[in-house]
């Protein structure tokens, strides 16, 4: 989505096979590996960077380093997370099923990577924006996003079976999404910038 928008987009990703992956899906992105801390980028090289979905896994300090690094003066740290609309009574009712499994995983929803990037002095003031964001799927796909989920994935079989029964008892139950080949599942899309201060 990023590639018909920037003149030159760079794709860094830890992982050869989803390396791979990027390099079919997105031909005119430069695909390298490399982690949000150790950028394989040269100082100032880029006007942007953008994580969706994925700045609570880093080390905030040490990424925010990293991303102040390699920005230009006043280029722009974007952070990007789709959440579940949680105020959807069905939706809220699969994140009722699946969060006692979290444990201690990693989760935007903690605010950390809001206190690391507030009071990095590399970056301004901290902008946040919220928009709705529907992404259509089935029955079928709503149960294997939710499987997906690495807290989830990493469950014992019979769990993640009875994580599958409940979801699709859930969406066997409510109207918004009973009898339908496909339904839309609601997100609030957050988006939190700042710019790289000189």
């Amino acid at each position: 989505m990023l590639a018909p928008r920037v003149g030159r987009l760079i794709a860094i990703e830890p992982l050869a096979s989803l390396r791979r992956i990027l390099r079919l899906t997105s031909p005119s992105a430069l695909v390298a590996g490399g982690v949000a801390e150790r950028l394989p980028l040269r100082a100032s090289a880029v006007v942007g960077v953008v994580a969706a979905q994925a700045f609570h896994w880093f080390d905030g300090p040490a990424a925010l380093g990293e991303c102040h690094r390699v920005l230009r003066d006043g280029g722009a740290l974007i952070l990007v997370w789709n959440v579940r609309d949680n105020d959807v009574s069905w939706v809220g009712a699969i994140s009722e099923l699946i969060e006692p499994l979290r444990g201690d995983t990693p989760t935007y929803r903690d605010g950390a990577w809001r206190a690391h990037l507030q009071v990095h002095e590399g970056f301004g003031p901290v902008s946040e924006r919220t928009f709705p964001y529907e992404q259509p799927m089935t029955v079928d796909e709503l149960v294997d996003r939710h499987l997906s989920i690495s807290f989830v994935a990493s469950q014992p079989a019979d769990v993640r079976a009875e994580v599958e029964r409940e979801i699709r008892r859930i969406a066997a139950d409510d109207p918004a999404t009973r009898h339908r080949a496909s339904f839309a599942f609601p997100y609030r899309t957050l988006v939190a910038s700042a710019r790289r201060a000189s």
